[in-house]
């Protein structure tokens, strides 16, 4: 476990590596006058500092020719920040725009937090 000024000293370097920004959406579900339970989307968070992370995983199931590739998404941010399963996030980097959605729960370490993403696709 680092000392509290190191742990200081060390999130601040991380924080020098988020090159994106990041918004962060919720469903809420609320009742209308008429007693209809309708869901919004509620921001919990704005321009908020992460970075993303890609990387490839190939997979290859015994009986096929050719193997698969994947590719995992992480978002990288401060640890202090709930994210829920399922929320839904756009992140801005390298000015690019990408819609995302949380694909479960993060990872929370001392200092910073990962989340899993997903490419969120096109709501009708």
């Amino acid at each position: 476990m680092l000392s509290k000024n190191k742990l200081v000293k060390f999130k601040k370097a991380l924080k020098g590596f988020y090159n994106g920004k990041c918004r962060i959406t919720c469903s809420k579900e609320i009742e209308d006058v008429y007693g209809i339970t309708k869901f919004i989307d509620e921001v919990i968070l704005d321009d908020e500092p992460c970075r993303l992370s890609h990387s490839s995983v190939t997979i290859q199931t015994p009986g096929e020719v050719s193997a698969k590739t994947n590719q995992r998404i992480k978002l990288f941010m401060d640890n202090t920040i709930p994210i829920p399963e399922g929320a839904r996030i756009k992140v801005i980097q390298n000015d690019i725009e990408t819609d995302y959605r949380c694909s479960g729960t993060a990872l929370v370490f001392e200092t910073h937090q990962e989340i899993e993403l997903i490419l969120e696709k096109e709501r009708a």
